[in-house]
């Protein structure tokens, strides 16, 4: 459930990637402002869905980190274990997603 949380976080990052790099494209031109605008949007919300997803995987990820035997409060250990897991999640998605665009990188030099 993790690794598809995090494959969903890259695809929706590159999915605000592309908008915006739609939307920078279109700049300028005098009669595309409303195409502009709307690609604006649209990254905007597909960094929300990317964030969202990453929080997701999160969630998912935070009961599997095993508690840290402590004195302390209950409410600390929470904390500590959700931060643990977002650093734990945030890392694999980031290497993920450097393994799928080294993929697609590395697939677009070998067919020219």
């Amino acid at each position: 459930m993790a690794f598809l949380g995090s494959v969903a976080t890259i695809i929706s990052y590159l999915c605000a990637v592309a908008n915006g790099i739609a939307a920078g494209a279109l700049i300028g031109l005098p009669s595309r402002v409303a195409d502009v605008i709307v690609a604006q949007r649209h990254a905007r919300y597909w960094s929300y869905v990317a964030v969202g997803f990453q929080l997701l995987v999160i969630a998912v990820v935070s009961p599997l980190v095993p508690p840290e035997p402590s004195d302390d409060s209950r409410a600390l250990r929470a904390v500590c274990r959700l931060g643990l897991s977002a650093l734990l999640c945030v890392g694999a998605t980031l290497l993920l997603g450097t393994a799928i665009f080294s993929l697609i990188t590395l697939r677009r030099h070998t067919h020219h």
